[in-house]
């Protein structure tokens, strides 16, 4: 089996999450875990968001921003992904949008789409973790 720690780091700008999805894409496929499997996708969409998430909210006031961080692990039939920022002040919180609102929903389909979520402050800034067992292909479905 390939590595089944991969560390990749993103400088603070809008592209960096394709870069991101991409890399996450590579790293399922390169532990075998086809993009058509569900829970592979769900993962790819869960970094989409926290990527997005770390560019828009974690950069520190007055500063270019350093990198945004991802960690990706395996652990038999479960992937866990990490994501750290600078912005230990600006915690991850869950609230509602309203149907008007053009932001406010990643965190909510992250929460949906992961087995476990948390995040904790790091030395420097803070770091949102999900866990997403692999199904094998089954399909899955967020409870509404």
């Amino acid at each position: 089996m390939p590595d089944n720690t991969v560390r990749h780091h993103y400088p603070m700008t809008p592209a960096s999450v394709g870069r991101a999805r991409h890399d996450c894409e590579r790293t399922l496929e390169a532990w075998g875990l086809s993009a058509a499997d569900p829970s592979a996708s769900d993962v790819v969409l869960m970094v989409s968001e926290l990527v997005t998430n770390a560019i828009t909210h974690g950069r520190v006031p007055h500063s270019i921003g350093r990198p945004v961080g991802l960690v990706m692990e395996r652990d038999n039939d479960t992937v866990r992904v990490e994501v750290t920022d600078m912005q230990s002040d600006k915690v991850p919180e869950l609230h509602s949008a309203g149907l008007s609102d053009t932001g406010g929903r990643g965190l909510w389909m992250v929460a949906e789409l992961a087995d476990q979520w948390g995040w904790r402050r790091n030395f420097l800034g803070k770091a949102v973790r999900v866990e997403k067992k692999m199904n094998g292909g089954e399909e899955s479905c967020p409870s509404l």
